[in-house]
């Protein structure tokens, strides 16, 4: 319910932000679904629901749930994330900043503090952490996609070590979502997020050995930030 000082015009900023009992926003539900409706996803993020907005349950944020997903689900799902999420959070801040004057850089941090000192309610994780945002295990969204890459390296690396050969279509398969796989990295590593040494050294490890993509480990290895 909105509440009584929320002006009808910012129920939609209320509604992509508020927290539901189990600390899940309404995009949170979306990215865990089994089988994500992608509209639903562009469409809540289009109306201002943040990608990088950790639940206080554990501290996951819809862009790390994209990453857990993998593959070729995880790629559309990080692209809807991701597709025009800056220019709508610029947009409803600036709106929120002419309804009361909030500074547009702090909105989505107001909101949630908000919730987060609503009873029964806890906070494990900063929720503005933005890409970089770790959930209670320690997890980061480009942490989870890149042990994805590493680890299907090394499952094709198995194959051509004399594992029983797959069929033309199940070989077609996993390849593809090998290759989502490493787009969905890719696009992570567009968004400037920290890397820990110790990953973008296997990372480039592996590229050295031409198992990755030349544009994926041109990322990597421009990287200057590390943990």
């Amino acid at each position: 319910m909105t509440p009584k000082s929320c002006a009808p015009s910012c129920a939609v900023e209320q509604l992509c932000a508020s927290v539901i009992l189990a600390g899940d926003t309404a995009l949170h539900i979306a990215c865990s679904s089994s089988c994500p409706d992608m509209q639903l996803v562009s469409a809540l993020v289009s109306a201002g629901a943040d990608a990088t907005l950790a639940r206080h349950s554990d501290g996951s944020t819809p862009l790390l749930l994209a990453a857990k997903a993998g593959g070729q689900v995880g790629l559309a799902l990080a692209k809807a994330l991701l597709l025009g999420s800056n220019s709508s959070r610029k947009s409803l801040a600036q709106h929120q900043q002419q309804q009361d004057g909030t500074p547009s850089g702090t909105l989505w941090c107001r909101l949630d503090d908000e919730a987060a000192s609503a009873p029964d309610s806890s906070s494990s994780s900063s929720s503005c952490g933005g890409v970089d945002a770790a959930n209670a295990a320690g997890e980061t969204a480009v942490g989870v996609a890149a042990a994805a890459v590493l680890a299907s390296v090394a499952v094709a690396d198995g194959q051509g070590a004399g594992a029983q050969p797959r069929g033309a279509v199940a070989a077609a398969t996993v390849a593809g979502q090998a290759a989502a796989q490493q787009e969905l990295l890719v696009l992570l590593l567009d968004q400037h997020p920290k890397v820990p040494q110790q990953l973008a050294s296997a990372l480039l490890e592996q590229g050295l050995r031409e198992k990755l993509p030349d544009s994926l480990t041109a990322k990597v290895g421009h990287l200057g930030t590390w943990w």
